[in-house]
């Protein structure tokens, strides 16, 4: 006999076998006893959870020869022939395979003719998402009036894609994940009829790396079986799925929480000479520092809620870090860089900041620019000692952003704002659609500030920084994050710094000027034009050949 996998082997056959999905098995039982038995159900929950299982049990259920029965009798032709997938009026397809709208088509004329040997033509779609947008068009019409012997069970694991004209036809049920014990058991009660011998710390093992999935937990065991043989120990366990040893999991916590980076370099040293898998590193990490946080909580002192705070910043760091992977090449080096980049100064650390959005968490509200440069005057230029208390109020700025050197004759205001520029670009990075933004972002600076408008400025010829900053959506995204860091609210400009200087030359050149037609724009020349259209200018050639104010009056 051809040998079975484990999750096919031990798939439930009845809804009392099912396993933490009560709120679904009870309901439908209860319908099925009642005769309200649905026309179009919508399972969904992550991979793993039981929504063909489910569905099949469904279809045994109204089919059965002793039914409709909330509890099918698995003996007759009908529940052979669905346990077996030979049933003909029980149709299992493949959404992602069969997503046009002739499949589509071709399904919903199947339902139309009457059973062949059950009560009810039952249509399983898995992975309904991956239909295409017309063939959900083409099954909306059967849905909206279906045959009264069709039943219609659509299983996703992303219901957000699924049209919300689909979703209100169906009734649905969300599958939950199943918790580390429950999984644990149901992989000691698979031991037990294998006659395997597993170690408690072993099954806890497998199911804390199932994350809540039967499937990925039976799937696991049968691969940790072939290793080990009749006999699983938590080391064999830990071979296979290439967990690091708890010990030196926990070393590398207490090396990132002291600030020792000669320590975390040492230990993450000893990760890799024993072949860790970079990403389920940083997940055992995670695990760690959560299980620390939730104990320091319990405690319930001063010194343990400083404790969890720091934990759950670094918590919160790792989880970017590990999210961010799949963008680098060699992921044992992004690794190092996101584990080096939580340290910080030990005066920080007894501070409790590890993640360098606690400065923004903690920062004052700030003042409008109007009114820092009312307070402090549009001309006078303070000395640096008159100006020292303003910048000591400033967020602390992470070291892997230093600020942009402030020169000593800034105005108080335009210090600020070049203090805070490095803040504002690590705000926009927490979002990773703004990654090419930040980028552009990065090559510039706050040049100036005056009458609530911030100008940042670009250095040579970067034209394209210059319109991707003043495109409408990412001005947007940068006055959000100016305020989110200063309390400010202020616009933004952008401009190129050859342009800012040409400018400044040209005023002062004109100052001597004091004939009314020195002010006055000549035909053929680019003064007084705004620095893109001088830039086109001098990119394709042309000259000015009228110049008017949008704001002026015919």
């Amino acid at each position: 006999m051809p040998y079975i996998a484990l999750y096919r082997k031990y798939r439930s056959q009845t809804f009392e076998d099912v396993m933490g999905q009560e709120h679904v098995t009870r309901t439908l039982q209860n319908a099925i006893q009642r005769g309200t038995i649905g026309q179009a159900y919508l399972f969904t929950g992550s991979r793993g959870t039981g929504k063909t299982t489910v569905a099949r049990l469904l279809a045994k259920a109204v089919n059965c020869e002793d039914g409709p029965t909330p509890s099918p009798c698995n003996r007759c032709a009908m529940c052979v022939a669905i346990t077996q997938g030979t049933a003909v009026d029980v149709a299992e397809v493949d959404a992602a395979s069969n997503r046009g709208v002739a499949e589509m088509e071709s399904i919903c004329e199947s339902v139309r003719y009457r059973p062949m040997e059950g009560r009810y033509r039952v249509v399983i779609l898995d992975e309904a998402h991956q239909l295409s947008d017309h063939a959900k068009d083409a099954f909306l019409k059967t849905l909206e009036e279906p045959p009264p012997h069709a039943i219609f069970v659509l299983a996703t694991t992303e219901p957000s894609k699924i049209p919300i004209t689909i979703r209100s036809r169906c009734q649905q049920f969300d599958f939950h994940r199943g918790t580390p014990r429950q999984v644990e058991e149901r992989l000691r009660w698979v031991c037990q009829q294998e006659g395997v011998e597993i170690e408690e710390g072993a099954a806890a093992l497998i199911a804390a790396h199932a994350q809540g999935s039967w499937r990925d937990g039976l799937s696991l065991l049968e691969q940790v079986i072939a290793f080990a043989g009749e006999r699983v120990t938590a080391q064999d366990a830990r071979k296979v799925l290439g967990a690091l040893p708890a010990d030196l999991t926990g070393r590398l916590l207490d090396a990132l929480l002291s600030g020792d980076a000669a320590a975390v370099l040492d230990q993450m040293r000893s990760c890799w000479d024993g072949g860790a898998d970079p990403s389920r590193l940083l997940s055992a990490l995670v695990e760690e520092a959560r299980s620390r946080m939730e104990s320091a909580l319990a405690a319930n002192n001063p010194a343990d809620g400083a404790l969890a705070g720091r934990l759950l910043k670094l918590v919160y760091h790792l989880s970017e870090a590990e999210a961010g992977l799949r963008h680098w090449e060699r992921a044992d080096l992004a690794i190092e860089v996101a584990l080096l980049s939580a340290i910080q100064s030990p005066s920080q650390v007894a501070a409790g900041s590890l993640a360098p959005a606690e400065a923004t968490a903690v920062a004052p509200p700030r003042p409008e620019v109007s009114e820092v440069v009312a307070a402090t005057g549009p001309v006078s230029r303070p000395d640096p000692v008159t100006a020292s208390p303003s910048t000591e109020r400033e967020p602390s700025v992470p070291p892997a952003a230093a600020p942009v050197a402030v020169p000593t004759d800034a105005p108080p205001d335009l210090a600020l704002f070049r203090k805070a520029w490095p803040q504002v670009i690590q705000t926009l990075r927490a979002d990773r659609a703004n990654t090419s933004l930040c980028a552009i972002l990065k090559d510039g600076r706050v040049g100036a500030v005056d009458d609530g408008v911030v100008t940042i400025e670009y250095d040579g010829d970067r034209t394209f920084h210059v319109s991707r900053t003043e495109a409408a959506e990412s001005r947007i995204k940068i006055e959000a994050a100016f305020e989110k860091v200063t309390g400010a609210s202020v616009r933004v400009r952008a401009r190129l710094a050859q342009a800012a200087q040409a400018a400044t030359q040209k005023i002062a050149l004109e100052e001597p000027a004091t004939a009314p037609e020195a002010a006055e724009p000549q035909s053929g020349k680019t003064g007084g034009v705004i620095p893109l259209v001088e830039e086109v200018i001098r990119t394709f050639g042309g000259e000015v050949l009228d110049e008017k104010d949008p704001f002026a009056g015919d």
